[in-house]
């Protein structure tokens, strides 16, 4: 399996595969960098499509590295849910479920994978200063569990788990 990021534009929107993300605020929380209730959260942007999105308007940061891994370059999504969306898919354990304003904060929590999205842009202008805001339009992810929990979250779901415990995208082993 491939988990490489890839990032192409459709239609001026952001197509997102194996998409990797961080300073995770799904909930929304006050802190020194977001106001409450603003919910978003960073994609991290490979190298070879750093070019390509600045080129075509996007506004992406640099974080300096705290790991000795190298800095590693951002983009900042926004969550507002509204009549345009987002749709915001959880899979775990093989069941699928639409988040919504009250539930997507439980993303904070979790570990996920095999993230897909679609952002879509909004281009701003305002006494005298433009700019482009990121907004979450679409997202897929799947929920990394331990076998424990997943063999207990099925019965909840009252089905039979169909999930290889080999898999370590799907289950995390200890």
């Amino acid at each position: 399996m491939n988990n490489e990021t890839r990032i192409t534009i459709v239609n001026g929107n952001l197509h997102v595969e194996n998409a990797h993300i961080t300073f995770k605020n799904f909930e929304g929380r006050s802190d020194q960098y977001n106001m409450n209730g603003a919910k978003s959260f960073a994609l991290v942007v490979p190298e070879e499509f750093v070019d390509m999105l600045q080129a075509n308007g996007w506004k992406l940061r640099i974080k300096p590295d705290t790991k000795g891994e190298g800095d590693f370059v951002t983009l900042k999504v926004k969550v507002k849910f509204n009549n345009q969306g987002p749709g915001v898919y959880l899979n775990s354990v093989g069941r699928a479920t639409k988040l919504n304003d009250a539930t997507v904060g439980m993303l904070d929590h979790i570990r996920m994978t095999n993230i897909a999205m679609i952002i879509r842009p909004y281009d701003w202008a305002l006494n005298g200063n433009s700019g482009r805001t990121a907004y979450l339009q679409a997202m897929e992810a799947e929920q990394i569990i331990d076998a424990i929990s997943a063999k207990y979250q099925a019965q909840e779901y009252a089905q039979p788990v169909d999930v290889d415990v080999q898999d370590p995208s799907m289950i995390e082993n200890f």
